[in-house]
């Protein structure tokens, strides 16, 4: 047996619950391994502080308590009109979401349309006069080699 394996059966060992077989092993393997010796020598010592210590008596009405705490009957869920809570709430949320969007769609539709604005395109004047700036545009074409 390895470490590991050992260290698993210590407390069945302490406790002399092992099959005999697999006592021996553990036996062995602690006579040959300081680690396992040292472990086995501290649950030995608890095992010792253990069997010696006064037995602990509850009152006697603590599992009556316990009982009536842990097994507190479940509260049935509130119902609308034999209707469960959540299936309500999310019919409401539906139609508040329905009423919302029709105050919206009115508010949108009401607004007055955009103003038609006329673009004129007059031909460039080639005349160049000295009071005035003219602007002129580039094609998209050679505005990307800038």
């Amino acid at each position: 047996m390895n470490c590991n394996e050992v260290i698993k059966h210590l407390n069945d060992f302490v406790l002399e619950e092992l099959d005999q077989r697999t006592e021996i092993q553990v036996n062995e393997h602690c006579a040959q391994c300081n680690r396992c010796q040292k472990a086995l020598t501290e649950r030995y010592a608890v095992a010792n502080l253990l069997r010696g210590s006064e037995r602990f008596e509850p009152p006697s009405n603590l599992y009556g308590r316990v009982k009536r705490n842990v097994f507190v009957p479940r509260k049935e869920k509130p119902v609308f009109w034999g209707i469960p809570r959540s299936l309500v709430f999310a019919v409401a949320m539906f139609f508040i979401g329905v009423v919302v969007m029709r105050a919206v769609d009115v508010y949108i539709m009401s607004m007055q349309p955009a103003a038609k604005t006329d673009i004129r395109i007059e031909p460039l004047r080639l005349e160049h006069r000295s009071d005035t700036v003219e602007f002129y545009t580039a094609p998209a074409e050679n505005l990307a080699r800038i």
